[in-house]
């Protein structure tokens, strides 16, 4: 009977042992679910504070495009507008001439030509403004630039959404 009980006895203390190893197998993976729970929530937000950064970036790119399209059309709008009326003020001392003599028309020859002159220099002025259309589409090109870095990152991020949630499957199996 001593031996039965000495034997229930070391049975008792084995399944002590084992429940103490469950235990403290129990308490380890609640503190690696805690870990995984915090790199998760970190990781989460870093991800909203990236896409938060993404959108303003495409709203800036959207604002730079729609700014410089819009400027450009006034641009070339504005110097065809000039120039139009250039051509039709050149046209109209020229059949003054055809109509004056003498040193009239000497005199209306020297408008002509300063009517000219102006003219190149309007042409000068679009075709100056056509290099600050082309720096800002240069401008835009790099936005574009970002936006590709931009398109990287937000791939890093799937990669990263991935990752997250397989640590999230392998924390609920365990």
């Amino acid at each position: 009977l001593e031996q039965g009980m000495q034997d229930k006895l070391a049975e008792l203390e084995l399944v002590k042992g084992e429940q103490y190893d469950q235990q403290r197998r129990v308490e380890r993976t609640k503190q690696e679910l805690m870990a995984s729970q915090e790199a998760l929530r970190l990781l989460r937000k870093e991800y909203d504070e990236l896409a938060a950064v993404n959108d303003q970036k495409d709203r800036e790119l959207q604002r730079v495009k729609m700014q410089s399209e819009e400027e450009m059309w006034a641009l070339q709008s504005n110097k065809e507008a000039e120039i139009n009326k250039l051509a039709a003020d050149r046209d109209a001392h020229f059949n003054q001439l055809t109509q004056n003599t003498g040193n009239e028309i000497q005199q209306l020859r020297q408008e002509l030509t300063q009517a000219k002159q102006k003219l190149s220099q309007q042409q000068q002025e679009l075709d100056h403004s056509r290099g600050e259309v082309a720096s800002m589409s240069a401008e835009r090109n790099v936005l574009l630039k970002e936006k590709e870095k931009r398109m990287a990152l937000m791939k890093e991020n799937a990669e990263l959404k991935r990752d997250i949630a397989r640590l999230e499957v392998t924390t609920r199996r365990r």
